[in-house]
């Protein structure tokens, strides 16, 4: 096995462990029981092409993740939460793959490679996306192949069809990941960053091959998109006009709401914020042009994203991919020149390293106030928690103290690593509703006709097994006198024993919560998140 082979196994197992270990510890979110549900119709339901969400239509987000999650499941089985987020973890170890070609290809530099992908990996949203948004990371993945692609082929002058192919299915999926956003949040960014940094005289063959390219990408993306408007084209049209409308009306921020986005990377917040400050570090990298190619790209994207009047914190994640670089080449340069840095210069890595000293002592305080080591089910996890931390901890301090700036840098990433492989498991302890009931569609004998009244949750509706449709006077007359079951929100409960009361005889049989750690009566209970389960019968 080669450095480069064995480099890529090390990135690749890093990512997996990150993204995928303890994988049914942390409760579905919103965003992936949504996916998960349209994953499942489209097994039982067939809805492979019109996707669906609890038997109504959801077109706002394109197929690919869902195509995914759906064939995973099919061979694991669909009610398997790790096996749904496999692939999710799959496409991220594929993202750092190509993070670190690219960023090899770019550099010449196999170390530099390897912090860049590393950084990237161990970065805070990096991490997160991957249950708060999981399909972000399809077309994040789907487009750096692409870009990859597109940067090797330029910088080699290799403009080959099958390179034009390639870089067309990466943004074909990327595409159908997450429709024309990628486009705008990665591609775009790189190119304008490609054209002003490396620029060629011989470009009239370039443009036409990557508008061909690109041409081909958006034909293979595309076409889901005129298949569903051919076939459903007043849903498409409704959901097309809310979509569009929520880019200037639904979470609108100010232009400067994302201008603390190196705070996203979590553990490398200090290094990304020195990287940034462009006249200080390009005269003392080595690589000025990659350095500031990356930096234009970084602050590209981060316009570009700012400039669109809907903002969220897990857009910024295109943003972070070319900061890994920027910082990964801020490192190389504290890496050679650590030990002869004047205090001026030194002082940014000492507190970035101190603060992770810090908090690697203090876990085990934390963890004694809170009573988790003398909890009977965490005990082991807790106890490797504390040898791990203080292990880290230690040797970050004898590291910096001697100025070996690499040491640091891999113990810090051994460090984020334990903490996530030993920590997540105590999450459990965090669960302490008494209430807690998982819905399940086992509270009603089969095939029992079951509907929804208002929203209900789509963690309640995943983890339900089965559609439940809002109820509507179409249901009512062909349930004639057959008893039925309905969902509801307890904020709507009164409005709803009210509205059917005179009519039908009511039973609750029971209350769905999904607050796993609120008690009703706490500030952070949601009521979104809890259901009532009523019985319906026609009274004669």
């Amino acid at each position: 096995m080669n450095d480069t082979k064995r480099v890529i196994l090390i990135l690749a197992s890093l990512t997996f462990i990150l993204l995928w270990i303890h994988p049914e510890t942390i409760p579905v979110s919103i965003m992936e029981a949504r996916n998960f549900i349209t994953s499942r119709e489209m097994i039982t339901e067939n809805h492979w092409l019109l996707t669906t969400m609890n038997g109504e239509a959801r077109y706002e987000k394109p197929p690919f993740p869902s195509w995914i999650g759906a064939i995973f499941g099919g061979i694991f089985g669909i009610t398997n939460v790790w096996a749904l987020r496999l692939p999710t973890a799959l496409m991220g170890v594929f993202t750092i793959i190509f993070w670190y070609k690219f960023s090899l290809l770019s550099s010449q530099n196999k170390t530099v490679s390897f912090w860049s992908a590393a950084i990237l990996a161990t970065s805070l949203y990096f991490i997160t996306i991957q249950k708060e948004a999981p399909s972000d990371i399809y077309h994040i993945g789907c487009m750096l192949f692409a870009v990859y692609v597109i940067f090797k082929s330029l910088k080699k002058n290799i403009l080959s069809f099958k390179n034009l192919i390639l870089a067309s299915l990466g943004i074909g999926f990327a595409i159908l990941s997450k429709s024309v956003i990628p486009l705008y949040s990665i591609l775009l960014p790189f190119v304008i960053s490609y054209l002003i940094v490396y620029h060629s005289k011989a470009w009239k063959k370039k443009v036409i091959w990557f508008i061909s390219l690109l041409g081909a990408g958006i034909l293979i993306g595309g076409w889901w998109y005129v298949y569903i408007r051919l076939k459903d084209s007043n849903t498409f049209e409704l959901i097309a006009l809310k979509e569009t409308g929520n880019w200037t009306n639904y979470n609108v921020k100010p232009f400067y709401y994302y201008w603390n986005f190196f705070t996203q990377t979590g553990l490398w917040t200090i290094p990304a914020l020195v990287s940034l400050i462009y006249p200080y570090l390009i005269k003392r990298v080595s690589n000025k042009k990659l350095y500031t190619f990356s930096w234009i790209w970084t602050v590209t994207s981060l316009v570009l994203l700012s400039i669109v009047p809907e903002k969220k914190v897990r857009y910024l994640l295109p943003v972070l991919i070319p900061l890994a670089l920027t910082i990964a080449l801020y490192i190389e340069y504290l890496a050679k020149h650590f030990k002869e840095l004047r205090k001026n210069e030194s002082w940014p890595i000492y507190l970035h390293t101190i603060i992770l000293i810090i908090i690697g002592y203090t876990i085990p305080i934390g963890l004694l106030y809170n009573n988790l080591m003398i909890s009977s089910t965490p005990w082991l996890w807790s106890s490797f928690l504390v040898i791990s931390s203080i292990i880290c901890a230690t040797l970050m301090w004898r590291y910096l103290k001697h100025k070996l700036l690499q040491k640091v840098f891999y113990t810090s990433i051994l460090f984020l690593t334990s903490l996530i492989v030993f920590g997540m498991p105590l999450f459990k302890i965090l669960y302490n509703n008494p209430a807690y009931e998982k819905a399940s569609s086992e509270v009603f004998p089969s095939n029992f006709p079951t509907y929804s009244y208002g929203e209900i949750a789509p963690e309640i509706l995943w983890n339900f097994g089965r559609t439940a449709p809002t109820l509507t006077a179409k249901h009512l007359q062909e349930l004639n006198r057959s008893p039925f079951g309905v969902l509801v929100r307890p904020s709507l409960s009164t409005d709803f024993e009210t509205h059917y009361k005179q009519a039908f005889t009511l039973k609750k049989i029971t209350t769905f919560d999904h607050n796993i750690s609120a008690r009703p009566n706490q500030k952070k209970y949601k009521d979104r998140l809890a259901a009532n389960v009523y019985i319906l019968k026609k009274r004669p």
